[in-house]
């Protein structure tokens, strides 16, 4: 599955375009836009984003586990080289190493829940300017069917493809 992301200040344009691209077969789930705000976005009929999509939540998880992992690894190799293991319970050690691996993985998280998503944040000047950012996602036999909307609708600027 591929992404291109349009660039628009005329949710109009966007909606017919969302609409032509039903007709052709797409599911209205393949089409989102991002704006500054949501409430223009349902009045015209268009999938906003979802939250998780708009914010680096998971990202932030994974990088704060991640960071948990390695402070773990050396709670656990200091206790081992210290011989402190063997006087107390490996249990002890054991715990304030998850504890650190799911605190930092939380904490990650809320870092993450304040940031704009990683692949969303090229768009960050046009978002503040007002524009709206369409999400078409894609599979290669329908390629053809969005090259020929983006044809007929010049307000929409083409502004990056990613593949999935």
């Amino acid at each position: 599955m591929e992404h291109l992301y349009f660039v628009s200040d005329d949710l109009n344009a966007m909606e017919h375009a969302r609409n032509e691209l039903i007709s052709l077969g797409f599911r209205p789930h393949q089409v989102h836009v991002l704006g500054p705000d949501d409430a223009p976005l349902r009045r015209h009929h268009l999938n906003p984003l979802h939250r998780m999509q708009k914010t680096d939540l998971v990202r932030g998880s994974l990088l704060g586990a991640g960071a948990g992992l390695a402070i773990a690894t050396v709670i656990l190799l200091a206790a081992f080289l210290s011989g402190a293991g063997h006087s107390t319970s490996w249990l002890l050690f054991l715990f304030v190493a998850v504890s650190t691996v799911g605190m930092l993985a939380i904490e990650g998280a809320l870092f993450g829940c304040k940031r704009l998503n990683c692949r969303l944040r090229c768009f960050e000047r046009q978002l503040q300017r007002g524009f709206h950012i369409m999400i078409v996602d894609f599979t290669a036999p329908q390629r053809a069917h969005v090259q020929a909307m983006y044809q007929h609708y010049p307000q929409l600027a083409m502004a990056a493809s990613t593949p999935h």
